[in-house]
C-alpha cells in the first residue's frame, strides 16, 4: 500500500493506492459521502481492473 498527503494551497489530499488483482470491488458505503462531508471533503475512487485501487480524500481548508 502506498500513503501520500500534500499540502496545498487551499486543500489537503490524502491518497491511498492499494495494488490488486480484484477484477471487482465491494461497494463503499453510501455513508462516506455525508461523514467526509462533516470535515469539508469529499473522496475519489479509481480502480483499475486487476492492477490497483486507489482513493483520493481532498480536504478543503
Amino acid at each position: 500500500m502506498e500513503i501520500s498527503l500534500d499540502l496545498r494551497g487551499d486543500s489537503i489530499l490524502l491518497m491511498l493506492m492499494a495494488f490488486t488483482e480484484k477484477e471487482s470491488l465491494p461497494e463503499i458505503s453510501p455513508n462516506l459521502t455525508g461523514a467526509l462531508s462533516n470535515f469539508n471533503a469529499k473522496y475519489e475512487l479509481i480502480h483499475k481492473a486487476g492492477q490497483y485501487v486507489q482513493i483520493k480524500v481532498e480536504f478543503s481548508i
